[in-house]
């Protein structure tokens, strides 16, 4: 690389010239670590800088570690070994070693934990405890609380002032810092901070809220641990040193930090990569193809490749390089974490539902994707998804099926498993899903006795879910399915997932099932009692109802005897005459007398009207006439009246008779039309029940389907 080198040094020797803050940014392998360190000794053999710190390998120390190790790890032109006396660094790490002893002997386990994780660079997806935030309460001693509270400005200042000792220390020629900076001193710098990846957010936080505004903008009247007092109370850490700080990263940094100022470092093109082959005198015809396949162009495998052939006579030792490459992608990561990476490299994209079809990540799968999501180095997440960079992917496959087959397949059987899954999931909420993957250990399943019962959900929210999902569930009679084809897959995910309760859950199904069972045979034993009692109520119905029609036939037939009674007597009672007989038969006499008066009397009657004598003559005749009918009209009357004279004691004893007889006959209707309706409503009672007995064996027959249905 090195012809790619000198262009990238130029580079970056002009943003340093002109800026603080450089960020090196690229991929594993790429060369950011080598070209940060060639850029701080080209500038300390040109004697450009007057030292510099290199730090690497953050993953694993506290932050009183970190400054005790920066201030070790200084080179400048005149020692290399050690030439920094961090003597106030020594001392401050020393002190919080101390106070964490005594804390640790004395604290609550779960308050020195928080302590402790807060200061250090650990990476721990679970703890959400702020590098700069706990509750200083949960120590008592001031001096203590001052030193953890403040221990990564304690730490940075220390190293400022170790360096204001070596750079300028006061004696008779200059009694104060002032006198150095009028004087013209001034020192550069370089700070190199390598390797952090996996603890950028808790590192860069330190870096841009402390280390670097200490160094670019803070006073020394500023410092919290260190009393210059009687210094210039204006004077700068930066009026003394000139610091240029170099960050070495494969993530974006932020850029209130960097101002833009990044260079890429990346990987060979085709072109860099046949130039570099004839430089290191490899034929590009016989190698190229080779070279391209298995580095990617990737420069640090490229140079694995180039020694393997040097060193085995033009042969690759694959199971060297992928060690190697093995050691390069995971330097910053602990074994178990470089297990979770590899283990979801077979999958083409995934959720944490995913990790738990993997033994090795499935009982802290949370965990572990949230570890995964913040490894930018290896992962991108799309549409909620997180995806390997395919170039570390594929070289990560390589190496797997290299070196162990059969876990390689197993991960592959996993990955497939999962595809079929995740069409299915991409569907349907997170609840929604957990809901049809506990569905699938039924073979069938209806609403109260399964959903109700392992969901949670109301009843509206169910029938929301299944009128959702009509195409992936099915309803038949009284219960609901899903295709064999989705349930054996689901089922399948369910055994990866958790083996242990997958056979909890096939034992529950077969206990709701049993419990429904024992709910069904219940249910129909209440119904065919119920059945028996309906029964019973219709004899009983049918007795009253057999008593009514005796009592109707008794009285229809009573009535019937006053009817014929009523006749017999309105027949003897008919010759005689009636008050109305009477009155009609004296009109009638009247006016046959009228007539007979008319006759014997017409010359003078009738001269008023007729003129005519012989025409007063016929009236006086047809007078005559009249009389003669309406006196024998009227005999009939007379006749009927001067018997019932005769008769009137049994004409009244008749009339009472007859009286009695009506009244007794208006009561039997009375009684009749009662006991009719009695008789009616009986019959619609019997009726009813009949329908009862019917839909009650219904729902008997119901229940002997429901239990042709399994849920097993």
């Amino acid at each position: 690389m090195i012809f790619k080198r000198n262009e990238l040094i130029d580079k970056s020797l002009s943003i340093i010239d002109n800026y603080n803050v450089l960020l090196l940014k690229g991929g594993f392998g790429t060369g950011k670590s080598t070209l940060a360190i060639e850029l701080a000794n080209q500038l300390l053999n040109e004697n450009n800088i007057d030292g510099y710190f290199k730090f690497s390998e953050l993953t694993k120390i506290s932050y009183s570690e970190f400054g005790f190790n920066l201030a070790l790890n200084y080179r400048d032109t005149s020692n290399d070994e050690y030439p920094l006396e961090a003597d106030e660094t020594a001392r401050t790490q020393a002190n919080y070693q101390d106070l964490i002893s005594r804390l640790e002997k004395l604290c609550n386990p779960k308050i020195f934990s928080k302590i402790v994780r807060s200061n250090t660079f650990y990476y721990n997806p679970l703890s959400e405890i702020d590098v700069f935030d706990f509750d200083e309460n949960d120590i008592s001693n001031e001096r203590d609380r001052f030193l953890i509270n403040n221990l990564n400005s304690i730490i940075t200042e220390s190293i400022i002032v170790d360096l204001v000792k070596k750079y300028f220390p006061l004696n008779d020629s200059f009694a104060s810092l002032e006198h150095y900076i009028l004087n013209g001193e001034k020192r550069k710098i370089m700070v190199i901070i390598d390797d952090y990846d996996p603890i950028k957010e808790k590192l860069e936080k330190f870096l841009s809220l402390i280390f670097i505004p200490y160094l670019l903008e803070k006073k020394f009247s500023d410092f919290l641990a260190f009393d210059l007092s009687n210094e210039n109370q204006t004077i700068k850490v930066s009026d003394l040193f000139e610091f240029k700080i170099i960050l070495a990263s494969r993530k974006e940094f932020q850029k209130e930090l960097i101002n833009n100022n990044q260079i890429e470092v990346n990987n060979f093109s085709e072109d860099e990569l046949k130039e570099l082959l004839k430089q290191k005198s490899l034929d590009t015809d016989t190698y190229f193809n080779d070279f391209a396949y298995i580095t990617k162009g990737n420069p640090f495998i490229t140079s694995l490749l180039i020694e393997s052939v040097e060193i085995n006579a033009s042969s690759f030792d694959m199971l060297r390089i992928y060690a190697l490459v093995d050691e390069q992608l995971f330097k910053y990561t602990a074994e178990e974490q470089m297990i979770w990476i590899k283990s979801v490299s077979f999958f083409d994209g995934f959720d944490e539902l995913a990790l738990r079809l993997i033994p090795e990540l499935k009982n802290h799968s949370f965990r572990v994707y949230e570890y995964l999501k913040k490894c930018n180095d290896f992962f991108i997440i799309e549409d909620n998804k997180i995806e390997m960079n395919s170039f570390i992917k594929e070289y990560i496959h390589t190496s797997i099926n290299y070196n162990s087959k059969e876990f390689a397949d197993k991960l592959i059987s996993f990955s497939n498993v999962y595809k079929q899954i995740a069409q299915i999931k991409d569907q349907y909420t997170n609840e929604e899903f957990q809901l049809l993957l506990s569905l699938s250990y039924f073979a069938k399943f209806d609403v109260v006795n399964v959903i109700e019962k392992i969901s949670g959900f109301d009843k509206d929210k169910i029938y929301i879910f299944l009128d959702k999902n009509k195409s992936i569930i099915y309803k038949k009679n009284f219960v609901y399915s899903i295709p064999d084809k989705i349930r054996n897959e689901l089922i399948l995910f369910n055994k990866y997932c958790d083996e242990e309760n997958y056979e909890l859950m096939k034992a529950k199904s077969k206990s709701i099932w049993f419990e429904y069972l024992e709910k069904l045979n219940k249910n129909k034993d209440l119904f065919k009692i119920e059945i028996k009692q309906i029964h019973n109520q219709i004899e009983t119905l049918k007795k009253q109802q057999k008593e009514f029609n005796s009592k109707i036939d008794l009285k229809q037939n009573k009535f019937i005897e006053t009817e014929n009674n009523i006749l017999e007597l309105n027949k003897k009672l008919k010759p005689f005459v009636t008050y109305k007989n009477n009155f009609l038969a004296m009109l009638i006499l009247i006016s046959a007398f009228i007539f007979l008066a008319i006759g014997l009397f017409k010359n003078a009657i009738l001269s008023q009207i007729f003129i005519d004598k012989e025409t007063i003559e016929y009236a006086g005749y047809i007078a005559y006439i009249f009389s003669a009918l309406l006196f024998l009209l009227s005999s009939k009357s007379i006749y009927r009246w001067s018997r019932s004279l005769i008769k009137k004691d049994q004409i009244k004893e008749w009339k009472e008779i007859l009286k009695s007889n009506k009244s007794e006959q208006d009561n039997l209707k009375n009684a009749l039309t009662i006991n009719n309706a009695d008789n009616m409503a009986n019959n619609a009672k019997i009726e009813e029940l009949n329908k009862d007995i019917y839909n009650l064996g219904i729902k008997i027959e119901e229940i002997e389907n429901k239990k042709s249905e399994s849920f097993i």
